[in-house]
Parts: structure tokens; C-alpha cells; sequence
């Protein structure tokens, strides 16, 4: 499962949800916004809102990250997704500190606390380890669509199969 160290802040899920209700987020999923098109309006809408750099640019200043256990079958998303300015993905061998360091030497200035102090004032800005088990979560569309006729094709040669078995 893909493991990330991020400096962030936890956005509540509930607060998740009006901001998309409110802003008119029709393109986004709020249960599940690391996808990169509920990511991408997302943080248009923080542009918009705050005065922040577009995420179009290079390197946008946030990154939204979500945690998930595909064995925890109580939920289909965690109470809160994170708000990062800073994740890197990390394996067994990580070095923390360098990776904090790395973060130190080249850091934004305070724009992580102010969009914080705009979405969820109170919460904390720390350092979280972060594991997604269901980074590709299947949407409606043409990728589900291609997945369909690959399914298809499959079906077709286990027929054929079973007919040649027969």
C-alpha cells in the first residue's frame, strides 16, 4: 500500500462536504478527493477563494491526501482527508529527518496555517505518515467503459475455453 510523509492538516470530512456544497463543486466526489479531478477543483476553489497560486502551476502549493484501509469495512472514507504542502512517498527505509530537512531548507512561508485558519481553524499543522490502500478508486466514465470491454473480451475467451473443454 502506497505510504506517504506529509506535513499537513486534517480536513474533516463534514467540513469537506459544505465547502463542495457550498462552492458549487459539482465535479468532485467529497468522500474521496484525491482523485485528480476532485483534487483539481478543489484546489481551483482555494485559488479562487484565498488568493492562493492556481494548482495548475508547476508545483501547486497543496496537495490533498487521503488515508484509507480496504480492510476496514465500517466506512468507505476515512472522518478526515489531509491538506498538505509538503508529501513525499516513503517505503520502510525512509529517512524522516532528511525528508523533514528537505522540507526546512526550501519551505512556503505560512500558506498551509493561513488556508487552514480558512477551512479548519484549529486543527493542528504536523508531520503524518499516511498510507492509502485504494489510491484508484473506479468512476463512472470512459475508463470504466474501456474496463467493461476488457471484461467482455475475458468472458468471451472463458467460453471459448469451456466449449473447446467440452
Amino acid at each position: 500500500m502506497p505510504t506517504y510523509l506529509a506535513r499537513a492538516f486534517r480536513w474533516h470530512r463534514q467540513s469537506i462536504i459544505i465547502h463542495c456544497i457550498v462552492q458549487n463543486l459539482d465535479d468532485c466526489s467529497p468522500n474521496w478527493i484525491s482523485s485528480p479531478s476532485a483534487s483539481a477543483c478543489i484546489l481551483q476553489s482555494f485559488s479562487s477563494l484565498y488568493n492562493f497560486p492556481p494548482p495548475a502551476t508547476t508545483t501547486a502549493p497543496f496537495t490533498l491526501v487521503e488515508e484509507y484501509d480496504p480492510c476496514d469495512l465500517s466506512s468507505d472514507s476515512a472522518p478526515y482527508a489531509y491538506v498538505a504542502d509538503h508529501v513525499v512517498k516513503i517505503d520502510l527505509s525512509c529517512d524522516v529527518a532528511d525528508e523533514i530537512k528537505k522540507y526546512d531548507d526550501g519551505k512556503q512561508e505560512g500558506l498551509l496555517e493561513k488556508l487552514r485558519d480558512e477551512i479548519e481553524k484549529g486543527e493542528k499543522v504536523k508531520w503524518y505518515v499516511i498510507v492509502c490502500g485504494d489510491e484508484e478508486r473506479g468512476w463512472p466514465g470512459k475508463d470504466e467503459d474501456e474496463e467493461g470491454e476488457e471484461d467482455e473480451e475475458g468472458d468471451e475467451e472463458q467460453v471459448e475455453r469451456e466449449k473447446g473443454g467440452d
